[in-house]
């Protein structure tokens, strides 16, 4: 599967300016989702044995955990986990949080800026 469509995807929503929260939630999410994935397939590569298994919980906090212990070899790799970290925060707040959430008009863009720099850098 191409993972930058995901990404893509958010940039598109979020480039239209003011849009419905709904379409923000879907932002945050994509965005997480293209990082998520393609930063599984960059760790598998690199170590397949820190991969968690998918439908255990914590599988999405493993990865950075482990993308985090093999950034001690190779620091570059930091602002990789640090923004997997702050994608997944915003993605349980698009995917969960039922009420009206007004840091989305700023979050979400942010975040999806920085997943672009992240990609273009790291992908």
């Amino acid at each position: 599967m191409d993972w930058q469509k995901f990404l893509l995807f958010a940039e598109n929503i979020v480039s239209q300016g003011s849009v419905p929260e709904e379409d923000l939630r879907s932002a945050g999410s994509r965005a997480y989702y293209a990082i998520f994935n393609r930063t599984q397939e960059y760790v598998r590569s690199i170590d397949p044995t820190k991969i968690p298994p998918l439908g255990e919980g914590s599988s999405h906090k493993k990865l950075w955990d482990n993308l985090e212990e093999i950034s001690k070899g190779n620091r570059e790799l930091r602002p990789l986990v640090d923004l997997g970290r702050g994608l997944l925060r915003i993605r349980k707040q698009c995917d969960y949080h039922k009420k009206p959430t007004s840091n989305l008009k700023t979050v979400v863009p942010t975040q999806v800026k920085m997943a672009r720099i992240n990609w273009d850098k790291f992908f």
